[in-house]
Formats: structure tokens, sequence, C-alpha cells
């Protein structure tokens, strides 16, 4: 291969990688006044001219490229000197003709599998593959995007830090470039033991990935199990104060040492407690031991060795961990505003992504006796999101780039609107496939499953009714109960709020946002918010309307 053809094998994606897109979209418009027929081309040295700078390439190589303009950092003449490259006719060899034929069989990442994690470390180092291994353990998630030429891999590590790799066709390590400019460097080496993994080549029972808790956690977990059996040794209808005190400083000390899923397992334990305990002369404890129950196991899983699955799926995720999305295609919907007895309170902002087919939540709130002066109803009006304000999303549909934790939750500064919210279409949105009431249990099943299930979200739903229904007040409550038919032909519980008038709306469209309550003893569907496309006033009956599209 001549040295003129491996250059014009470096494709944008590459630049961008070796440089930065700003870079190259001054290099490609320099590259345009570029006449390139008094350059020096021969098959083993090229050189030529840009913007009064000499530039030089006798390596196979882009370090080896020297500029005369004397910049530290890649300039963008460099840049501009293989894009300007392009343009020339290289010389057809039997060598190229045999490689340029080769290259016309589909791409694939297969070539850069690997068997065993000591073929990375000649070319990277042991403690470079060994910093790879210990982020794979974390977790990391990767987007692939294959091209003729070449693949871009969007690597996602657990410290919520996005890198963007480029492999190119043939195992050349001089090619494939990360964006943190290093050659080569840990993230080259994660990404490609996870794709490894998931292409099955590598070998899951390696002793280099056998993992094993720390000494701190493996204290917390002998504390949590001690804790567990005095509590069912004396019964959790005989729990004492200073046991809950204890437990409640585990919940933190869970956290601390990095295992966030039984932490969280833990303060739903307490709370159940607790709630039944103020609440409840006789109590019924039936409903807390599937929880404990739940608790034990993964606590036993923890303590097995080896490990049943990698220790960042047991341990979990933090609340707050972020990881960046380049896409969704969002719809707001309403907003709840929520306090507790003891003085909490905050809001939560729904939003449905299209693109995920799964509930959004962007989340605002304060501890109890916490900034007092605080009210989350004036904080959601006056909060922005992209130079919008938050409730003028309400019932608007918009596409957007952020970042979000396991929960959905979007971090409202990472957020960025990337095209003009449009308002809501009523027709389009009372028959969308996704508001049948089996594919919403089938969505909650599914999240279920995945150990990621979060209450405040993945119950959400929405219901769509045509028919008149009678309403019964309950004493004592905030809420009305019915019996509906849904437009699915399905029977539905529903719980309405009591400050929600039904008497100019019953027997119209409806569509009923909120959220699905379903344990042992009832299931029924609790209604956050009532939309129509009847136009009502909002003050008198608690409705909101959708517009619809204009025909005409």
């Amino acid at each position: 291969m001549t040295l003129l053809h491996w250059s014009q094998q470096l494709s944008d994606d590459f630049l961008v990688n070796w440089t930065n897109r700003g870079l190259l979209r001054r290099a490609t418009k320099q590259s345009q006044d570029v006449d390139i027929r008094e350059w020096g081309i021969t098959p083993s040295h090229l050189n030529g001219v840009i913007d009064q700078h000499q530039l030089t390439l006798s390596e196979k190589s882009v370090d080896a490229l020297t500029c005369s303009c004397g910049a530290i950092n890649t300039c963008f003449h460099k840049v501009a000197f293989f894009i300007a490259l392009r343009q020339c006719e290289s010389q057809a060899t039997p060598e190229t003709t045999t490689e340029v034929t080769s290259s016309l069989a589909p791409f694939s990442l297969n070539e850069w599998f690997i068997q065993h994690c000591d073929d990375l470390a000649p070319i990277m180092g042991k403690s470079t593959v060994t910093k790879a291994i210990q982020h794979w353990r974390k977790g990391i998630t990767l987007d692939v995007e294959t091209h003729d030429e070449h693949a871009i891999v969007q690597c996602h590590f657990a410290s919520s830090k996005s890198f963007r790799l480029y492999f190119p066709r043939a195992s050349q390590w001089e090619l494939a470039t990360c964006s943190c400019k290093q050659h080569p460097c840990v993230h080259q080496a994660a990404a490609l033991i996870a794709l490894s993994i998931q292409g099955n080549t590598l070998a899951m029972d390696e002793a280099i990935f056998i993992e094993k808790i720390s000494d701190k956690q493996r204290a917390q977990l002998r504390q949590l199990e001690q804790w567990l059996e005095e509590t069912l040794s004396v019964g959790v209808q005989n729990i004492v104060p200073a046991q809950l005190a204890q437990a409640h400083t585990l919940v933190l000390e869970l956290n601390q040492v990095d295992l966030p899923s039984l932490s969280t397992q833990l303060n739903s334990v307490l709370n159940t407690i607790e709630y039944l305990v103020a609440n409840y002369i006789d109590v019924d404890y039936a409903t807390v031991i599937p929880q404990i129950t739940a608790l034990s196991l993964q606590l036993h899983a923890l303590q097995q060795t080896p490990l049943p699955c990698p220790l960042h799926l047991l341990a979990g995720e933090h609340k707050r961990r972020y990881h960046p999305v380049s896409y969704h295609n969002l719809m707001g919907i309403s907003v709840e505003f929520w306090h507790t007895d003891k003085g909490a309170q905050g809001y939560r902002f729904y939003l449905y992504d299209h693109s995920q087919h799964q509930w959004a939540t962007i989340t605002d709130g304060r501890k109890a006796k916490r900034n007092q002066g605080w009210n989350s109803q004036l904080s959601f009006a006056h909060t922005r999101c992209d130079l919008k304000a938050l409730p003028s999303l309400a019932l608007m549909s918009f596409s957007a780039q952020s970042k979000v934790t396991h929960h959905n939750e979007l971090s409202i500064k990472d957020t960025k609107i990337t095209s003009s919210p449009t308002d809501i279409e009523w027709e389009t949105l009372f028959d969308h496939p996704e508001l049948q009431v089996r594919a919403q249990w089938q969505r909650m099943q599914t999240r279920r499953l995945s150990n990621r299930f979060a209450s405040n979200t993945d119950q959400l739903g929405w219901l769509c009714c045509e028919q008149a229904y009678q309403t019964q007040h309950m004493p004592y409550c905030h809420y009305q109960e019915a019996e509906i038919v849904t437009t699915c032909d399905t029977r539905v519980n529903v719980r309405i709020p009591k400050n929600i008038d039904l008497s100019m709306s019953n027997g119209h469209q409806q569509l009923l946002f909120g959220r699905w309550n379903c344990n042992a003893k009832q299931s029924y569907f609790e209604v956050l918010a009532m939309f129509t496309k009847t136009p009502l006033s909002d003050e008198k009956y608690g409705l909101i309307q959708i517009k619809t599209k204009d025909k005409n």
C-alpha cells in the first residue's frame, strides 16, 4: 500500500477523533482552495503547501506529519492536508489493487475481538488492561455505529463519562483513535473487552474476571445479616426503636461502601415497618415479609464466592449517577407536587420518551427542615429547561439530549432541547398503541424483571375513556372511586381526586394520566391528571385542554 493510498483511507470520523469537529470544519473549508497539482507525491513521500505553510509526510502515521506553522498541538493545516489528498488519484499497483478488492467485504468488528486479555498486554501494557477490567466491572454501555470502512463506538462508563472510539477496517493500532487523544488508552481496552464478551470470544470464567467484594463491604454485609437475624428472631411486630435506629445507620453505611441496591431495599423495609406502626393498631406484617425476603436473597448473592453475576449488577447504581443520552423524543405530560408528614416536599414533572418507550421525570425537592423558605410550586413555575420555562413544556412534544439515571430521571442542567416544542395532537395521542392497558402492563413487567424498577416512573400509565361512568364518593378520603371501560374494552377501577369536577366531562373523550397501584389485596389506577379536547375551564373543572389539529 502506497503512502498516498494509506492517507486517503483516513475518514472524517477518524479526523474528528484525532482533533475535533470545529477543526475539521475549518480544514474542510481551507482544503477547497488548495491546488494539489504542484504537490510532491511519491509512493513513499508526500509534501505540499497549505496557507503558505509546508507540510511533509514520509511514514504511515499521522504523528509523522510535520507542518511549518509551529503549532504545538495538531493544527488545521494537517487536517486540511489529508482532506486535500482525497482529490488525487492513487497509483494503481498490484498491492493496492488486491487490498481495494478485499475491502469490498462487509465491515465487521469481529477482527478486533480478543480471546484472552493477555492479547492486549503487549500493546497497551498490563496496568492499562487491569484498569480496563476494573472499568468493565463497574459497568460499561456501548453504542456501536458501523460504516463501510470503519466503526464508531460510543463507550459510556459508570463514572458518567463518555468517549468516542474509532476502529478502522484493518486491525492497525496506529489508526484506532479515542476522543481522549491518547493512544493507546484504557478506554480502547475496556471497549474491546466489553465487545469481546458480547461477541462470546472472551471467556468469562477467566481468573482475572472473578470479582471479590472489599473488606469494608464484607463487614457491612455481616452487620446487615446480624440485624436481619435479630429482627426475625424476635419478630417484626416486636421490633424496638433501637433496632430501627441501627438499621437507618446501616442504610447510610451501605451507600458509603457502594452497595446502593441493598441500601434502597433496607430503606424500603424500614419505611414499611414505620408506616404500619404509625397508622395501624392491629398490624398485619405480612406485607413486609416479601421485602425482607428480597433483601435476604440479595444479601446471600453478594456473599457467594464467586459472585453469580458481575458486581455492578448486584451492588446497583447510585441514584444520582447520570449517563449521557444523545437523543430523546419527549412529550411533556403533567406535574405532581408531593410532601410528607415530616415536612419534606418537592415536585415531579412527568414526560414520556417515545424513543425509549418509557416514562421519564424532572424532579426537585427539599428534605424536612432544609431550606424552609423553599416552595415546590414556586420552584416549578420559575425553573427553566434550556431557556424554556418548565411549565410551558406541558402538553408539548420536542426532542432533546440529556443525562439520565437508571430510573430515567433527567438532569435538567444537562438537558438541551434540539427542536422547537410543538403542540400535542389529540387524535394522534388518543389512538396511540402504547395507551393500551396490556401494553402498559407488559412494559411494567419488563421493568420489574430488569432489577431497575422505580415506582415513581415505571408504574405510570394512561387510560382512554369514552363511556360515561358513575363515581362513588369515599368518606374521609381525598378521592372518589369509579369503574371505567377503556377504548380497548378493559374494565379498570380508578381513584379520581375530589378536586376534579366530572359533571361536564363525563361521557366525553377523556385521557386519564396516573399511576398503577397493584398488590395482593387490590389493584386500581390512581388518576393524577385528566385531559380532554372539550373546552372547559381549568379552574372550575381541573381539566386541561389539548389542542386539536386544524383539518382545514
